[in-house]
């Protein structure tokens, strides 16, 4: 798949459709662009205090969940409101520069993330983006998170892989089985950097004895109530 284009484009309605297609179309709920802004800078989730705070709005959705249990679905939650736009763009070569984005919140629920203006850029090498932007953009909220909800930062990092992983196919991204190569199999990548992802999905027989990548690290779901199932890639099925 090649790019839509070789310049750089001010993001609008008929882009942002052009790029939520295939699976992921169903994302594009999660992608506003509106001159009313409201919610919070996407900045301020790498305060502690921010995410205790919203964690603390957050719980009454589930009262009676663990508090890690809690703290990895709102992360979820996060993660597929800030991730679909740069996965989907990566997929179609380009890169999106937001306008101060905001992330829409109800009751402490991210529900979408929302900006006045954006461009939408070439970009040569999608999967090196990517990279960056997990150690640039992910890692700092990851660790405010971990602090503020007092879980392992591997439970989070677990969930960003998980929703990448589906992103892939959601997106049809090209060379998925390079991404999955390098995102989650290699422990360093080339310039020395670690591997924020390293280990975390490993191909093995799932539920049904069909191989999946199963996660290293269960998200709690199950224990969020309401008898909620395991998730096929379970580490706690094997």
């Amino acid at each position: 798949m090649t790019s839509l284009q070789t310049t750089a484009r001010m993001l609008d309605e008929t882009l942002l459709d052009q790029l939520f297609r295939f699976d992921g179309a169903f994302l594009r709920s999660t992608c506003r662009l509106s001159s009313d802004i409201e919610g919070r800078g996407l900045p301020a989730f790498r305060d502690p205090q921010t995410c205790a705070e919203l964690l603390g709005l957050y719980a009454h959705y589930y009262p009676a969940a663990p508090r890690a249990a809690l703290v990895s679905q709102w992360s979820m939650d996060l993660i597929c409101v800030t991730l679909a736009l740069p996965l989907a763009a990566a997929a179609q070569n380009l890169r999106c520069h937001l306008h101060d984005p905001h992330v829409v919140l109800d009751n402490g629920m991210p529900v979408a993330q929302v900006f006045a203006a954006g461009e939408a850029l070439p970009l040569n090498d999608p999967l090196a983006f990517a990279q960056q932007w997990l150690i640039d953009d992910i890692a700092p909220w990851v660790q405010a998170l971990a602090g503020a909800g007092r879980v392992a930062q591997r439970l989070l990092w677990n969930n960003v892989a998980a929703a990448i992983n589906v992103a892939l196919d959601y997106f049809q991204m090209p060379h998925a089985a390079q991404w999955r190569e390098r995102l989650f199999r290699e422990r360093h990548w080339a310039d020395g950097t670690r591997n924020p992802l390293y280990g975390f999905l490993q191909l093995a027989p799932g539920p049904s004895g069909v191989p999946l990548l199963m996660r290293k690290v269960c998200c709690l779901h199950h224990q969020l109530g309401d008898a909620r199932p395991y998730c096929d890639n379970c580490p706690l099925l094997t």
